[in-house]
Parts: structure tokens; C-alpha cells; sequence
């Protein structure tokens, strides 16, 4: 398992709660917006003190003041835990390749309000989203991998 970089952190007044909408290059979080060309925004995961986005496949964070690369360059499934305290991706560059030699992704979930990483493993690309204290990937083939990351919401 490759060593995992902490993600940047914000204290914008941002979180689950807000009105968060995507127009192109541009993120509205209650009205107020930024402008992040020349990047685009294809998915966005808002969680307690800014915005996670994907550029592309590369991850990208922003406490509605500046953009910030993260240093993850092919990440899909961006999600943010329901109460915004912790984000999670599919890392598809470090991944790994299976006992039956099928691509596996390197599954990471981390803290937002510290940009920690809070657990990490390799499972079948696919969906994920929070379940209570788990991160769950669900793959192509329909099976659940369960991984525990801590701290409930």
C-alpha cells in the first residue's frame, strides 16, 4: 500500500447543509460563486469547510477562495459522508491487481476537518457511499466490500 498524502483542509462557511451547485468551471455555494477555469468541475463532494471536485479524474479542493490540487490524479466515485466530516474516493492509479489479476482500486476515506487519512484499502472499482461507521464499495460483479473508517454520520 502506497503512502497515503493528506488532503488539504478549509474553514469556509461550507458544509452538507448549503445549496451547493456546479455551472461549468464555476461552484455556487448559496449564491456566492468562484471561478475555477481553466479547471472543470465533473463531480463535487461538499463537505465541512469547502469542496471537493474532480477535474477530469484529478482531485481538487477549494474553501470557495482558491482551488488546490490534492495530488490524486485518477480518483472516481467522490463521495462525502452525510454529515460532511469525512470524504472518500477510489484511487485508481495506485491500485492493484487481484488474485484473478481483475484491476483493483485503492479504496481511501479521510477526515475533512484534518485532511487525515481515516483508512485505506484495495476493492473493485465501482459505487461507494457511507454507511454509519463503513465506507461501502459495491463493484461491477454486485458484491460489497465494507471498509471501517470510524466516526459514524
Amino acid at each position: 500500500m502506497p503512502a497515503l498524502a493528506d488532503l488539504p483542509v478549509g474553514r469556509a462557511e461550507v458544509g452538507p447543509g448549503n445549496s451547493v451547485h456546479v455551472r461549468g468551471s464555476r461552484i455556487v455555494v448559496d449564491g456566492r460563486a468562484i471561478d475555477l477555469a481553466p479547471l472543470r468541475v465533473d463531480e463535487v463532494a461538499v463537505v465541512r469547510g469547502g469542496v471537493f471536485f474532480r477535474n477530469g479524474t484529478e482531485l481538487w479542493f477549494t474553501d470557495l477562495d482558491r482551488a488546490r490540487a490534492t495530488g490524486y490524479t485518477d480518483v472516481q466515485s467522490l463521495v462525502a459522508s452525510p454529515d460532511g466530516r469525512r470524504i472518500a474516493f477510489l484511487d485508481l492509479e495506485h491500485g492493484a491487481n487481484g488474485r484473478s489479476g481483475n484491476p483493483l482500486a485503492l479504496v481511501l476515506a479521510f477526515e475533512a476537518a484534518t485532511g487525515k487519512p481515516l483508512g485505506a484499502s484495495y476493492a473493485e472499482p465501482g459505487t461507494i457511499r457511507f454507511d454509519g461507521d463503513a465506507l461501502l464499495v459495491r463493484g461491477a460483479t454486485g458484491r460489497d466490500h465494507r471498509l471501517p473508517v470510524g466516526g459514524g454520520g
